[in-house]
């Protein structure tokens, strides 16, 4: 993946993981319709690769990183 500079701020997107998603569990109202539109994205079993990232943001000699908490859903 590739990062952009946006003014004096870089950032820079991580790969955190990659999923498998079953587009029947996910979206079942529009499985059939992806499935016809983007055969391309899905793999033999008809599950379509998603990466999940966060991104490093620097500028100013700060470097932030974001991530959306998509994570472990057992945290206290």
């Amino acid at each position: 993946m590739q990062g952009v500079q946006i003014g004096n701020v870089e950032v820079l997107p991580l790969l955190d993981t990659g999923l498998l998603m079953n587009l029947d569990y996910f979206f079942p109202e529009h499985a059939a319709e992806a499935r016809a539109e983007y055969p391309d994205l899905l793999d033999e079993r008809q599950l379509m690769r998603v990466a999940v990232t966060c991104f490093l943001v620097r500028s100013d000699g700060k470097t932030i990183l974001v991530d959306t908490g998509l994570g472990n859903r057992r945290r206290p």
